[in-house]
């Protein structure tokens, strides 16, 4: 879900003025060694960022959320794609991967706190100033 919209049903759209809620539902019909779920996101021409959940922990059979919270205002309009996985243990072990689960678009709306005239695959607040010599 995204937003609490189903991505894998509809066609998804956010505002670039709220924040991003990413739940992955999970259904662990046996209980596996540490595992971390992650989920990456991409534009049109590449990976913009990973998250990963919790730290690796054994995960007991049954159904879990994953849940991951991205800022207001930090992707820029347009089409993002969702890929899904995660790893057994640490970095050096097995990984599970599903490219292109999912998609959401961010719609061009705007506000003070960012400028439309930025360029880049993210927006940054950042306090910008001029020093006279």
């Amino acid at each position: 879900f995204i937003n609490q919209q189903n991505a894998l049903t509809s066609e998804v759209f956010i505002s670039q003025l709220e924040s991003l809620i990413i739940e992955i539902k999970l259904n662990i019909k046996i209980q596996m060694p540490p595992f971390r779920a992650t989920l990456s996101v991409y534009n049109m021409q590449e990976r913009l960022f990973s998250l990963h959940d919790v730290p690796p922990t054994k995960s007991p059979e049954g159904d879990s959320t994953s849940v991951y919270e991205i800022p207001s205002h930090l992707l820029r309009p347009g089409y993002y794609r969702i890929s899904l996985g995660g790893l057994l243990g640490d970095e050096q072990s097995d990984w599970y991967w599903n490219g292109d689960v999912c998609g959401f678009n961010i719609m061009d709306i705007w506000d003070n706190s960012i400028e439309s005239i930025n360029h880049g695959a993210i927006n940054l607040q950042t306090h910008t100033f001029r020093l006279n010599q």
